[in-house]
């Protein structure tokens, strides 16, 4: 294993965050999502290596977050780094920003899994009966079609949660369906939970007011 080098600092505020799983078959290498040259690979078993796929699909190699790719919903906000319209839906990432206490209800992704890498502050997820609690540096993996819960706990104002959606196509539309309601007003619950089925998620409670 190689030594640490001193006083090394990445470019994202020194968060790196590694993942290996051996029942997905998963390696995950990520030193700054703003970088597309970060991303080093993110291959399935079998599957295809999604830094490729980016390079492919973003003629930069950088990913800049402007106020059109930014979304608002549920009292979150989400800035999307690479869209699902990017990787022609092979995955999408979202950075979003949750205040404490904000509580995301009981849902689950039919089509989607989902892998949230956690910047700062503290989170707990109901991931199907099996509670998990993460903070800065921590990574927590949501396989589709268990259903899930989020909670910002703790007392931080700024937590900030990367989300990896494989395949994309779905979650990020979803969020930006969800915010063109809120930028009318608080929407129905029902208007809320069709949306959610018209992109493959199914709400086991009704979602945040």
């Amino acid at each position: 294993m190689a030594k640490k080098q001193k006083n090394k600092k990445t470019r994202s505020g020194g968060s790196c965050f590694r993942l290996f799983s051996e029942n997905w078959g998963v390696s995950i290498t990520i030193d700054n999502f703003s970088s597309v040259s970060s991303l080093y690979c993110v291959r399935a078993r079998g599957g295809m290596c999604l830094y490729k796929t980016m390079k492919r699909n973003i003629g930069t190699d950088s990913v800049e977050v402007d106020n059109s790719r930014v979304l608002r919903a549920f009292g979150q906000e989400a800035h999307v780094l690479v869209s699902s319209e990017q990787t022609a839906d092979a995955f999408c990432v979202l950075r979003f920003f949750i205040p404490p206490g904000n509580v995301t209800p009981p849902h689950l992704h039919h089509a989607t899994d989902e892998t949230f890498l956690i910047e700062s502050g503290e989170i707990e997820v109901n991931r199907g009966g099996e509670l998990l609690r993460g903070r800065r540096g921590d990574v927590i993996y949501l396989p589709k079609g268990i259903p899930h819960a989020l909670k910002v706990t703790g007392n931080d104002e700024g937590v900030v949660l990367v989300v990896c959606v494989v395949p994309g196509g779905f979650f990020d539309r979803f969020f930006g369906a969800c915010a063109e309601e809120f930028k009318k007003g608080e929407p129905e619950m029902t208007l809320l939970v069709k949306l959610a089925a018209e992109y493959g998620i199914e709400f086991l409670s009704g979602p945040p007011s």
